[in-house]
């Protein structure tokens, strides 16, 4: 049967075009070649198939039993490939695609909302599947190929993954509005030594990341409970039962939640868009990425930018 893959798609369109008009001199006008060339390609498609598919006669051109074994076939491949056509020109207009992209919790609230909404206004039939997680279980989604895009928080780069670092982010310290420190608008990290902690589960590389600059202010973090993502970590804290370290884009906006700046360190952790280093970008993914970057271009940050956010430029060499 390896002939079947030697066939070409114009012999059956010229096949079709005959056998819809029963005559090759007016199948010839229709598609807007010369005769003999038709001629010729029906012969050739005979020989390739090894079976007649015309009777030829004074009257024109009649289907045999093979032909009209092959009619419907091939009238199904042209139209499959005309679908597949069309349906590759809508993606090049982006009238139509998918896109599976990832975000920690925090960045699923303040970033990726503002950049889905400009390229869902653009490009409407673009469908979005979005899946929130730690960076840490995002990476790996991203290197089984579960997803096309994650915003997350940079860590070393894998042997698989391409970076575009986006901004640099301050951790805070939260507490809820009636509590003792609630009157401060900066603290140095060693005061905190006395006050009981909510952390983020360890699946939360935050979690790490506070425990480390505790270490480096000098003192371990009392740990009173653990929240899960950034919602329940500052749902505790709201609720008086500890402090809390956390991403500033996400503190600013939680109702209940008294900002705090850290010093002596200022923790602080670069957040970027990850994508497979072997997969080549969809269309949607090339324009969520460019809505993306004329977002942090034009604005900064979408609403208000915290306090000690920065948006890095971006490197020439990036991709």
């Amino acid at each position: 049967m390896d002939w079947i893959m030697d066939l070409q798609l114009h012999r059956l369109k010229y096949f079709v075009a005959v056998a819809e008009s029963a005559n090759v001199t007016r199948a010839a006008h229709d598609l807007h070649v010369a005769q003999p060339s038709v001629s010729a390609q029906i012969h050739k498609l005979e020989a390739e198939l090894g079976a007649a598919l015309f009777h030829r006669c004074q009257t024109g051109m009649e289907l045999t039993q093979a032909g009209e074994l092959l009619l419907p076939h091939a009238r199904s491949v042209l139209a499959g490939v005309a679908e597949a056509v069309e349906r590759l020109r809508e993606l090049d207009g982006l009238q139509r695609g998918s896109l599976s992209i990832a975000a920690t919790p925090s960045l699923a609230r303040a970033l990726l909302p503002a950049a889905l909404v400009e390229l869902h206004r653009q490009h409407p039939g673009v469908s979005i599947e979005i899946t929130e997680g730690p960076s840490g279980v995002l990476t790996s989604k991203l290197e089984a190929a579960e997803i096309e895009l994650a915003l997350l928080v940079l860590t070393s780069p894998g042997d698989f993954l391409v970076q575009r670092p986006l901004a640099e982010e301050e951790l805070v310290c939260v507490t809820g509005l009636d509590h003792e420190l609630s009157s401060r608008r900066r603290i140095r990290l060693a005061e905190l030594h006395d006050q009981p902690f909510v952390m983020f589960e360890d699946a939360y590389t935050l979690r790490q990341e506070t425990i480390d600059a505790c270490l480096a202010a000098g003192f371990q973090p009392r740990i009173a409970t653990q929240g899960g993502d950034v919602d329940g970590v500052l749902a505790l804290v709201t609720a008086g039962l500890g402090v809390a370290i956390v991403p500033s884009i996400a503190a600013h906006f939680h109702i209940g939640a008294h900002v705090i700046r850290l010093s002596d360190p200022t923790p602080s952790r670069i957040i970027g868009l990850v994508r497979r280093q072997d997969h080549v970008p969809s269309r949607a993914a090339e324009a969520f990425t460019k809505r993306l970057l004329a977002l942090l271009g034009r604005s900064g940050w979408p609403r208000h930018r915290p306090a000690g956010l920065k948006i890095l430029p971006r490197s020439p060499t990036q991709p």
